[in-house]
């Protein structure tokens, strides 16, 4: 091998190598930084005052969680309470905001109990928040 194909060769390693150093940079993980029900979410901007993340035991509570390195993609980033998937309103959610509502709740021992939220994106990167969600009868 002549000189100049060795240091092609050289080149083109350290090229494709800061190519693969780059698309891993860019599967950092998700983090959330808020969560907020709608009532809270407007010109004040996010609250992270408890009552906020609070909802009804039928369900349909929405919930705007705010974060980085959600999923770009429709359909890419997943929002859970206590485990259980909550329906993902696309339109509004990008990768910085996800908006869904929650399920009903399903075992009346959680209520008023502290349950997680868990974002899930691309179906591998999964981010947990210190945040919790409850279900109260009064907001029914």
């Amino acid at each position: 091998m002549s000189r100049r194909a060795a240091a092609t060769a050289v080149v083109l390693a350290c090229f494709f190598a800061t190519i693969r150093s780059a698309a891993a940079a860019a599967v950092a993980a998700p983090e959330i930084i808020s969560v907020a029900t709608t009532e809270n979410v407007g010109a004040r901007g996010y609250n992270n005052d408890y009552s906020y993340r609070q909802g009804s035991t039928a369900g349909g509570t929405r919930l705007w969680v705010r974060g980085i390195n959600f999923s770009e993609e429709p359909g890419g980033s997943a929002l859970f309470i206590n485990g259980r998937p909550c329906a993902v309103i696309q339109f509004f959610s990008t990768s910085t905001v996800i908006v869904a509502d929650t399920p009903p709740l399903d075992d009346p021992a959680l209520l008023g109990q502290d349950l997680s939220i868990d974002v899930l994106v691309d179906g591998a990167r999964r981010a947990t928040t210190w945040m919790k969600f409850q279900y109260q009868g009064y907001r029914t």
